[in-house]
């Protein structure tokens, strides 16, 4: 039995028979066996799920490729493996130039690459060439000079904050000075009671505060 490929969304399927080898074809009286109807055909269903897997076969056929965005993708490599290539090859040339601007993207074997110097870009025949022209006194205090760029200027100074202001609070006049009693010498004083009797009379004229002797003032508790 044979099958035929899948033709559109439904499987062909065709019976066959297989040949009789018992026919003597050599024989005088061999006959041909009559002809047989053709063979029978048959529509097999193919699944669904089969049919959308042929359709977005077709539409990722369909989709078109930009071919611009991808040669641009691998130029940008291309060039990023071109730099990475020089560095890793001359890099040690310019290793005692900490201070200078190195650009690697630009093409040449023997050309001075510091954008500073005035022979940038300048090619030299031989290795040698490149490596005395980088080791002259010019290029060494070329560096130094651009050193200064990479040091960071001191900070700038602060204002000076004033110190805060003490809070006013009320203040009572007894901080101030000290209660005095005045006394005669003599008299007997005391911070409660009454002085005596003899005491009373003396001086009427007076204001009370100096008779016949001397006024101290005693400063009270």
């Amino acid at each position: 039995m044979a099958s035929l490929p899948l033709r559109g969304t439904e499987a062909s399927i065709y019976i066959i028979p297989e040949p009789d080898f018992s026919i003597d074809l050599d024989a005088p009286d061999a006959q041909w066996p009559d002809v047989e109807p053709p063979p029978e055909f048959f529509q097999v269903p193919v699944r669904k799920e089969q049919e959308g897997l042929k359709e977005e076969e077709e539409e990722e056929e369909e989709e078109e490729v930009n071919l611009d965005d991808i040669w641009a993708a691998a130029a940008v490599d291309f060039e990023q493996a071109e730099r990475l290539a020089r560095l890793s090859l001359r890099g040690d040339l310019y290793s005692h130039l900490p201070h200078s601007t190195v650009n690697w993207s630009i093409g040449g074997k023997h050309i001075c690459r510091v954008e500073e110097c005035p022979k940038y870009g300048v090619s030299f025949r031989i290795l040698d060439g490149l490596k005395k022209h980088l080791n002259t006194q010019m290029h060494k205090e070329l560096d130094r000079t651009l050193a200064s760029r990479f040091i960071t200027p001191p900070p700038e100074p602060q204002p000076e904050v004033p110190p805060p202001r003490p809070t006013k609070r009320p203040v009572s006049p007894s901080e101030f000075w000290e209660p005095r009693v005045r006394a005669r010498l003599g008299t007997w004083l005391a911070t409660e009671g009454i002085l005596p009797d003899s005491e009373d009379g003396m001086d009427s004229e007076d204001d009370g505060n100096s008779v016949g002797g001397q006024v101290v003032e005693v400063a009270g508790s």
